[in-house]
């Protein structure tokens, strides 16, 4: 397994203490040296995050493997448009990845501003949908591989037990503390496991950092 990191503007930003990637590159840690990160792209249908370009940039200056992700907000947005928003985003950087899998990140089922939610067969639809469009844009280019981000408890709340999900895209399981990441319904296994909110890695100042470990 390789180590790895995932990172949004909050981890740093440029002019305000950003990620040293060449650092991050020869960081040791208990789990071995970081090989791959996941950057943050988008949220819902509107935000960039600020420091995506110039950490995708860095992390490929310094050898580091990356993929892209996105924030979703099923209950607020609809799958289409997120969908188109991640494709412009990550398909409009000067430093695009298709080497490394997308990300959709699953971790919010409420509208902040009704506090209504999907019901799991709305939010599976509203997934299914997402990953038909975000893979459509592509259209006859090779395809890349896009996995899904969640933690246990929230994707077995949210998504039908019988949902089969897992047989198409690959698992990007988020439980920390454990010494075996717990599975969700509809995954035999996980690809990637983030096992930390708060690791110390040199060159990311801010030390609430999430790390992960790969079988890729």
């Amino acid at each position: 397994m390789t180590k790895g990191i995932d990172v949004s503007h909050l981890n740093g930003q440029p002019g305000h203490h950003p990620i040293d990637w060449q650092q991050v590159a020869k960081a040791t840690t208990p789990h071995g040296s970081v090989k791959f990160a996941f950057i943050k792209a988008t949220e819902g249908v509107a935000f960039d995050d600020p420091a995506t370009a110039s950490n995708a940039q860095e992390a490929k200056a310094a050898g580091v493997s990356f993929g892209y992700y996105h924030f979703a907000h099923p209950a607020t947005y609809s799958a289409s448009d997120e969908a188109s928003h991640f494709y412009r985003r990550v398909t409009g950087l000067t430093t695009p990845t298709f080497t490394y899998p997308f990300a959709l990140d699953l971790e919010t089922n409420s509208n902040p501003n009704t506090k209504a939610s999907l019901s799991p067969a709305n939010y599976l639809a509203w997934v299914e949908q997402f990953m038909t469009v975000f893979l459509g844009h592509f259209g006859k280019a090779p395809v890349p591989e896009i996995i899904i981000y969640g933690a246990p408890d929230f994707l077995d709340r949210n998504l039908p037990a019988t949902h089969t999900l897992g047989e198409q895209y690959k698992l990007w399981v988020a439980h920390v503390n454990v010494a075996v990441p717990r599975l969700p319904k509809g995954w035999s296994d996980w690809t990637l496991w983030q096992y930390s909110w708060n690791e110390t890695v040199t060159g990311v100042a801010n030390p609430t950092l999430d790390a992960d470990l790969a079988k890729i």
